[in-house]
């Protein structure tokens, strides 16, 4: 798991520049648009190892900084296993988690998240795959891994066995414990499950002696102990609880003592972090506070396509959606999805398909609100990341931009649009104004309120900002008589209501508290009703998604859970046409369509 593993950097470092008596602070960049730094091993000769996103394994000596020592796979040295598009692909390139040396042979073994538990010679190189499942199971998200230093075996746990590591804030928010400890014996070359029903099993330490082995639970905030010798051996025992959220932990030479990286996760993201020494008995003895090094240290999280909006043209036959990479699509029960239109140039690029084209955001576009003007078919996209587009139903197939920016202030991340047929006069929404798409779970962890709505007049070619200090505006809707628009608050759990025209115009409202994170809303025609896109956020997760009906006064009038269709998926807009209903999700690589 991404995390604040520098900690052990930290706290176990050589050199007085990285950490020194008066807790002095040093970073040290990663090389070649790596990020994640998540575990470190020592050599005899005071270097230290860390392994990095794109499947890199970095040496690090004061004299040199970080060179290149191993790779994962063939793939991990190629320029798109670097940055953002790296950690997209880490089931090509690899991602090393938890990382450590065997005492004797020097060999050092790896637990990469998604490619299993590999060995690396001491020389560096390619690492050599030893294992991606035990008893014909697959390993799903490794995390933690050490090496008894009394008998070279290798200990490692799976945070979890059903969910993968770009699911790890489902399996946070669900409370999974489907993690486990294995073990790894070099001489019999033999994968052995020791532990089961673990709570996120993040990492883990062999004590100096031998005796038993450590595990973090980081879901549960706990730490057990497996004993490996003694009249205990093969038996499990609680450790402490008083460690929240513990992450990798790490022995301390001969002391008895251990290092563990601890967050306090709240809601969606992990905050404050610390490092927590504790004895071999549980006992705390000293927490460093590491919140103004590190800030609120998030997990990588790599999204996968989603048709998040659709839109239903004049005829009512023709339906798009925005997808990741930059395209508008268009679909007929005749032929399915056709390509209709492109983000920019780059859209039709192979690089911007798949986790390529989600990692690639920034020049391939990503489509989140979108809506005709029934007028004169133009479409509107609120772009997350780009900004306000139109495409002409005539001149090409390309959007043309119509701002990114307001009163001189970016756009970070547009999310909900939707147009007044009555005018022309185009609605959209900023989920943020602090927070990029990419950082959403830390928009909504903090209790964002820096969202905002705002107007485009197409005959006067003006953006107006009409409300400020929204919280995840994620949506918004006009009525079918232009009196007004509604406009949903995903952190908030709410949906506030701006009056367009009438004695109250240009004053705000709320509307109803009775739909749990709100996402994207779509009027019913001209009934006066809404379908509003609904999940419960629970912790880091979001769960029982389903599809809820609020008439104009906000009274809900249906709700339809989706768990058994889209599982607990993020479902981001529920759109009817023709007595269906058109499913959208933001992190899913497919489109609902439920017939009513």
């Amino acid at each position: 798991m991404t995390s604040i593993f520098v900690i052990s950097l930290l706290l176990l470092s050589l050199s007085p520049a990285v950490f020194s008596d008066d807790a002095s602070f040093q970073k040290l960049p990663v090389p070649g648009m790596r990020s994640g730094p998540e575990a470190f091993a020592f050599d005899t000769a005071k270097s230290f190892y860390t392994g990095v996103s794109g499947g890199k394994i970095l040496k690090y000596t004061p004299q040199k900084g970080f060179e290149d020592f191993a790779l994962i796979t063939k793939n991990s040295n190629m320029s798109w296993c670097n940055g953002i598009v790296g950690t997209a692909l880490a089931g090509k390139c690899g991602r090393p988690a938890g990382i450590a040396f065997h005492p004797k042979t020097g060999d050092l073994y790896v637990a990469d998240a998604p490619l299993g538990l590999h060995v690396i010679p001491p020389t560096g190189g390619l690492a050599t795959k030893i294992a991606d499942s035990v008893d014909g199971k697959p390993f799903k998200f490794l995390d933690g891994l050490d090496v008894d230093p009394i008998t070279g075996v290798v200990y490692f746990t799976s945070f979890s066995s059903k969910f993968s590591p770009s699911e790890v804030f489902i399996a946070v928010g669900l409370k999974d414990a489907s993690g486990k400890l294995f073990k790894y014996d070099p001489s019999t070359k033999a994968v052995t499950v020791l532990t089961e029903g673990l709570s996120g099993a993040a990492g883990c330490a062999v004590s100096s002696d031998g005796s038993f082995v450590l595990v973090s639970e980081f879901i549960k905030s706990n730490i057990k102990r497996y004993w490996i010798t003694g009249p205990k051996a093969g038996s499990t025992e609680d450790v402490t609880s008083s460690v929240s959220n513990p992450d990798n932990i790490r022995r301390i030479g001969a002391t008895g003592n251990f290092w563990v990286a601890s967050v306090k996760n709240k809601v969606v993201v992990p905050t404050n972090p610390s490092a927590v020494k504790i004895d071999s008995n549980g006992k705390v003895l000293q927490t460093i506070f590491l919140k103004s090094e590190f800030g609120n240290t998030l997990l990588s999280e790599a999204n996968e396509s989603g048709t998040e909006a659709f839109a239903i043209d004049s005829t009512g036959k023709g339906v798009y959606t925005g997808v990741s990479g930059g395209k508008i699509l268009r679909y007929s029960p005749g032929k399915g999805f056709i390509d209709f239109a492109y983000m920019t140039e780059s859209s039709k690029s192979q690089w911007c398909d798949g986790a390529l084209g989600t990692a690639n955001a920034g020049k391939c576009g990503r489509p989140a609100g979108i809506a005709f003007n029934d007028k004169t078919r133009e479409l509107y996209v609120a772009d997350a990341v780009l900004g306000l587009h139109v495409i002409h139903p005539v001149f090409g197939s390309f959007a043309k931009k119509i701002a990114d920016s307001v009163d001189g202030k970016p756009f970070l991340f547009l999310d909900g649009l939707d147009v007044d047929n009555t005018t022309g006069v185009v609605y959209f929404t900023s989920f943020s104004s602090k927070f990029g798409a990419g950082d959403v779970l830390k928009a909504v962890a903090s209790k964002d309120a820096t969202g905002k709505l705002f107007k485009y007049n197409p005959y006067k070619k003006v953006v107006t900002v009409l409300l400020e200090g929204l919280s995840g505006s994620a949506g918004c809707a006009v009525s079918s008589d232009g009196s007004f628009v509604l406009v949903s608050q995903f952190t908030k759990s709410n949906i506030k209501r701006y009056w367009i025209k009438g004695p109250k115009a240009g004053s705000s409202e709320d509307f109803t508290n009775a739909v749990s994170n709100p996402d994207n809303i779509k009027r019913i025609g001209s009934t006066g009703n809404f379908w509003v896109a609904s999940v419960v956020n629970t912790a880091t997760g979001v769960t029982n998604p389903s599809a809820v009906k609020v008439n104009s006064n906000g009274k809900v009038l249906q709700k339809i859970s989706l768990k058994d269709k889209f599982g607990d998926t993020l479902v981001s807009e529920v759109n009817e046409s023709q007595g269906k209903l058109y499913i959208g999700t933001l992190f899913g690589s497919f489109a609902g369509i439920l017939k009513l």
